[in-house]
C-alpha cells in the first residue's frame, strides 16, 4: 500500500513538472507573452499577434489538451481500450467520471467536466 502512495506522488510530481514545462515558450529575454490570449508585448509595449502557424485551429488546442489529460489520468488505473470502446452519451460520460474520481481518479471540477465533454463529443476514438 505505501508503495502504491508512493507510486502515486512520483507520478503526480512527475506530472506537475510536465505541465510546468509544457506552460514554458521560447521567447526572446525582451518579449513577454500573455498567458490568457498568446499574444506577445514586444519592447515597445504594443500588443503584437503570434504568426498565425503557432496556433491551432479553434478548438484543437482545447481538445489536445483535454486528450493529453485523459491519457494522464485515466490511464493510471486502465489502457486506453476500455475507454475507446465505451459507448455513453454525456450524461453516461459525467457518471462515469464522477464514479472514477470517487475510485481515486486526481481530477478537479473543471478537469472532470472537460474530459467527460470530451469523451462524450466522440474523443475516446481519437486515444
Amino acid at each position: 500500500m505505501r508503495a502504491r502512495l508512493i507510486s502515486y506522488g512520483v507520478i503526480a510530481f512527475l506530472l506537475a513538472a510536465l505541465l510546468a514545462l509544457a506552460a514554458c515558450t521560447n521567447q526572446p529575454a525582451d518579449t513577454g507573452t500573455n498567458a490568457t490570449d498568446g499574444t506577445t508585448t514586444e519592447t515597445t509595449g504594443t500588443p503584437t499577434e503570434p504568426p498565425a502557424t503557432e496556433q491551432p485551429p479553434a478548438g484543437e488546442g482545447e481538445s489536445t489538451a483535454v486528450k493529453a489529460l485523459v491519457l494522464e489520468r485515466c490511464t493510471v488505473c486502465h489502457d486506453t481500450t476500455r475507454i475507446k470502446q465505451a459507448q455513453h452519451d454525456a450524461a453516461a460520460w459525467e457518471a462515469t467520471v464522477e464514479r472514477m474520481r470517487g475510485n481515486g481518479a486526481q481530477l478537479s471540477d473543471a478537469e472532470a467536466a472537460a474530459i467527460a465533454k470530451f469523451l462524450a463529443e466522440g474523443g475516446n476514438a481519437q486515444l
